[in-house]
């Protein structure tokens, strides 16, 4: 068995959730399943060309979690073949679905569900992670065999709800979770649980209509859990203006520079980051804003990374500026200086002739009498 803070090859397990939230208007969005398929497959095929030695499993979520195509693979293209067969669950129309609901998802199954296989491969030299994709807004999961010895599995969670949907089912059922409720509960739950085996989960959650947040999560979930920072270390948000000191304008750089003859690059040269959509500040209060210190950044150039390993980065325009202005220029070659004397052989005031230059052009004569 491989320590936990080493590098290891990882096999990831999806769990998807197939289960659409009753009231949801797909004539507004895009069916969140295929945007969660495509993800998936997306996430998959870069982990697998980052280090072939990563494999994959799909289980599906439904009545039941079960096991969904061959089985575990090495191959990010039979992940994708899995994903082709998955397809969302029929509910009851209208009112009976809000009024009756999905059933909640117990966390045990899931843990009976991957054991065996996390027993497996650790034998072999792997690690197995599953990466848990609830998709219940307002349905709060269960878990029966918390109190089992043995109860450990390292996870990660993306909660991708809908609040309109959970509005229409509160409509009919004021007794029901919301969706801030739901989140909370994966949090301590999933928190506790992978606690028990050393691993320190990320927990996210996004509006389904949300796309970019979706996959820019997805795409966090798929950094190796020895190369990431924990999650509170991760910005909360977007960034607030409002916090960053004040930077020097140009007509003050001048001023403070034209004595030493530096020059000054106008910031009107690099282009300012394109706005945050403002739906994405409409979303569940997670567990990055309950820190208010200063996130520590991502990555910095001394940090190690194991060879063949996964880290995903994030490049900000204005770390890119900061580079370019640091920038150094090589040193450029000293140049002769000119000369002051004839060539050696030549006498004082002798014509150099080039060869390669035109002739002259003939006199002209001048006008004689008529």
């Amino acid at each position: 068995m491989p320590p936990p803070q080493s590098y290891h090859p990882e096999t990831v397990v999806f769990v998807l959730d197939a289960c659409e939230d009753p009231g949801l208007d797909h004539a507004k969005h895009p069916s969140r399943l295929d945007l969660l398929k495509q993800c998936i497959g997306n996430c998959a095929l870069a982990k697998s060309r980052v280090n072939p030695s990563h494999k994959f499993g799909l289980a599906v979520v439904r009545d039941s979690v079960q096991w969904e195509g061959a089985g575990v693979t090495t191959s990010a293209e039979g992940l994708l073949v899995a994903l082709r067969g998955v397809h969302p669950t029929s509910s009851p129309p209208g009112a009976l679905a809000a009024a009756v609901g999905p059933p909640p998802l117990d966390l045990g199954s899931v843990v009976s569900l991957v054991q065996p296989l996390a027993v497996a491969e650790e034998a072999d030299g792997c690690r197995v992670r599953v990466v848990l994709v609830y998709c219940r807004s307002s349905v709060l999961p269960v878990w029966t065999t918390r109190q089992r010895p043995g109860e450990a599995l390292c996870m990660d969670v993306i909660f991708v709800h809908d609040k309109a949907a959970a509005a229409a089912v509160a409509a009919t059922r004021p007794d029901c979770a919301s969706p801030q409720t739901v989140y909370t509960w994966l949090e301590d739950n999933v928190d506790e649980l992978s606690a028990r085996c050393g691993h320190h989960a990320y927990i996210f959650e996004a509006g389904c209509h949300l796309l970019r947040k979706v996959t820019n999560l997805m795409i966090s979930l798929m950094a190796h859990p020895t190369q990431r920072p924990p999650q509170r270390a991760l910005r909360a948000g977007p960034l607030d203006l409002a916090t960053v000191p004040p930077q020097p304008t140009s007509a003050t750089t001048a001023s403070n520079t034209a004595s030493a003859g530096v020059t000054v690059i106008s910031s009107s040269a690099f282009t300012a980051p394109p706005p945050m959509d403002a739906a994405s500040n409409e979303h569940v209060h997670t567990r990055e804003e309950a820190d208010g210190s200063p996130a520590p950044p991502h990555w910095s150039p001394g940090a190690a990374v194991a060879p063949g390993g996964d880290v995903v980065l994030e490049a900000t325009s204005q770390a890119l500026t900061g580079l370019v202005l640091r920038r150094q220029q090589p040193p450029q070659p000293p140049q002769p200086p000119p000369p002051s004397a004839a060539p050696p052989g030549l006498m004082e005031g002798t014509t150099v002739v080039d060869p390669w230059a035109a002739p002259p052009p003939p006199p002209v004569a001048a006008p004689g009498p008529f």
